[in-house]
C-alpha cells in the first residue's frame, strides 16, 4: 500500500469530523460573526529578537545548492511563531521560503485565522496555498511533499467550512469508524513491512489516543494496536509514539497511566545500546515527562545523569550532533524550574553548535537553539546574546 493511503484516510476523516460537527444543530456555530483582526499577541522583546536572530541565520544558507536545508529551517520558526501566537510575523517570513514549505506555512496562517475569527483571509490563504500546491507540483516535487501541502490545507479548509474555533475544534467528535480503519490502516502496513507506511499509521493511531483519551474502552484499543504492530520499527520510533501518547495522558490528568508508559519506555532504552547522541535527549525527554507526571525527584536525577552522561562522552559525540543532545536537556531542567542551569546548558549548546567548520550545520543548531529559547521564554544574558549575535554574523562559506 502507498504511504500516501494513510494520508488519505487522514484527510477523510479530518473532513468528517469537521461535516459531523457543522451538523450538529448548534445554532450559535454556524452563527455568522464580525471577523476578527489576525494581529500578533504581546511578546517579550528578547523573545522576538531570537526569532529574528532564528530566520536569519536559516536564511543565510544559500538557496543553491542547499534550499531543502534552508527551507526546512525557516519553517521551523514559522512554527515557532504559530505556536508564540505571531502570526504576522510568521506570514512575514513565511512569504521568504523559496520551495514547497511555503505552501505549508500559507495553510497553517489559513488555519489560524479559520480558529481566530477571520474566514475571508481562511479563504484567500487557503487558495494561495494551493497555488504554491499547484505550482510545486508542476516542478516536480516529491509526493510526499504535496500530501503535507494538501494535509495543512485541508485542515485550514475543514476549519473553515466548520466554522470551529481552535477550542470547539478539539469537541468535535470522531467520525464514525475512524479507530477501526486506523487499526486496519496499521495492521496492513505492519504487515506489508514498509517503514514509512508503518510510523505514519502508528502517528495516526498515537493521535487518535489523544482525541479519544477519555473513552477508555476505545484508547486501550488503539494502544493495543500500537504495540502489537511496531514489533519491527527501531526502538526510537516506539519511545517516541510512547511519549506522544504519554503527553496525551498528561493532557487528561492521568498521571498513574502517564508513569506506566515512561517506565516502559526507559525499559525499552535499557534494553537496547545506545550512542551517547541519542540516549542523551531520549532521556532528557522522558525527565521531562516524568516531572509533568509529578515524579519530579526522579526526574531531576536521570536529568542529572543525562547531562553527566554527555560530560563523559563528549569527545565520542560529533560536533554536529553535539547541540541536539544538550537542548533537550536544557528544555527539562527549564521544565523543573532549573532556569540557570538551563540557561548554562543553553550557552553550551550555542557553543557546541559553533564548532563545526562548515557553515550549513552551524545555522541549523542556532536556529534550533533560539527557536527553543524563544518558545520557552529563556532571555539570554547580555555575554550569551552577543554571543549568538557574532556566530549569526560568522555564517558564511564554507557552507
Amino acid at each position: 500500500m502507498n504511504p500516501s493511503r494513510t494520508l488519505q484516510l487522514s484527510l477523510l476523516l479530518l473532513v468528517s469530523c469537521s461535516d459531523a460537527h457543522a451538523g450538529s444543530g448548534s445554532t450559535a456555530r454556524n452563527a455568522p460573526v464580525a471577523a476578527a483582526a489576525i494581529v500578533d499577541e504581546p511578546l517579550a522583546e528578547s523573545r522576538r529578537e531570537l526569532l529574528d536572530v532564528a530566520f536569519q541565520a536559516a536564511s543565510a544558507l544559500p538557496i543553491q545548492p542547499h534550499v531543502k536545508t534552508r527551507s526546512r529551517a525557516q519553517g521551523e520558526v514559522v512554527e515557532a511563531c504559530f505556536e508564540l501566537a505571531q502570526p504576522k510575523r510568521a506570514l512575514g517570513y513565511a512569504e521568504k521560503i523559496e520551495n514547497w514549505r511555503r505552501g505549508v506555512a500559507y495553510a497553517e496562517y489559513a488555519l489560524y485565522c479559520a480558529e481566530h475569527g477571520d474566514p475571508s483571509a481562511a479563504g484567500k490563504y487557503v487558495e494561495v496555498a494551493n497555488e504554491v500546491h499547484d505550482k510545486s507540483v508542476k516542478e516536480n516535487i516529491q509526493e510526499w511533499q504535496a500530501d503535507t501541502i494538501r494535509e495543512a490545507v485541508a485542515k485550514a479548509q475543514a476549519r473553515l467550512e466548520g466554522g470551529a474555533t481552535a477550542e470547539a475544534a478539539r469537541e468535535e467528535p470522531i467520525a464514525p469508524g475512524a479507530v477501526d480503519e486506523s487499526i486496519e490502516e496499521l495492521e496492513h502496513a505492519a504487515a506489508t513491512g514498509n517503514f514509512d507506511a508503518t510510523r505514519a499509521a502508528l502517528q495516526a493511531c498515537a493521535r487518535l489516543v489523544g482525541r479519544c483519551y477519555p473513552e477508555k474502552d476505545r484508547r486501550s484499543k488503539l494502544e493495543a494496536s500500537i504495540q502489537a504492530s511496531w514489533s519491527k520499527m527501531p526502538v526510537l520510533i516506539q519511545v517516541e509514539v510512547m511519549n506522544e501518547i504519554t503527553g496525551y495522558a498528561l493532557d487528561n490528568s492521568d498521571p498513574g497511566h502517564a508513569l506506566e508508559s515512561i517506565d516502559e519506555s526507559r525499559a525499552r532504552m535499557e534494553a537496547s545500546t545506545w550512542m551517547p547522541q541519542d540516549k542523551i535527549p531520549m532521556l532528557a525527554r522522558l525527565a521531562l515527562l516524568r516531572h509533568r507526571a509529578g515524579d519530579t525527584g526522579k526526574a531531576r536525577g536521570e536529568a542529572d545523569a543525562a547531562r553527566a552522561l554527555f560530560e563523559a562522552e563528549r569527545e565520542r559525540i560529533p560536533s554536529a550532533e553535539r547541540a541536539d543532545a544538550l537542548r533537550p536537556l536544557a528544555e527539562a531542567y527549564h521544565s523543573m524550574g532549573e532556569t540557570p542551569e538551563a540557561l548554562r546548558l543553553y550557552a553550551m549548546a550555542v557553543e557546541e553548535g559553533a564548532v563545526n567548520i562548515n557553515a550549513r550545520p552551524r545555522a541549523e543548531d542556532l536556529v534550533a537553539t533560539c527557536c527553543s529559547m524563544a518558545l520557552r521564554s529563556i532571555e539570554p544574558d547580555a555575554k550569551l546574546k552577543a554571543r549568538i549575535q557574532e556566530i549569526r554574523g560568522g555564517l558564511g562559506d564554507p557552507w
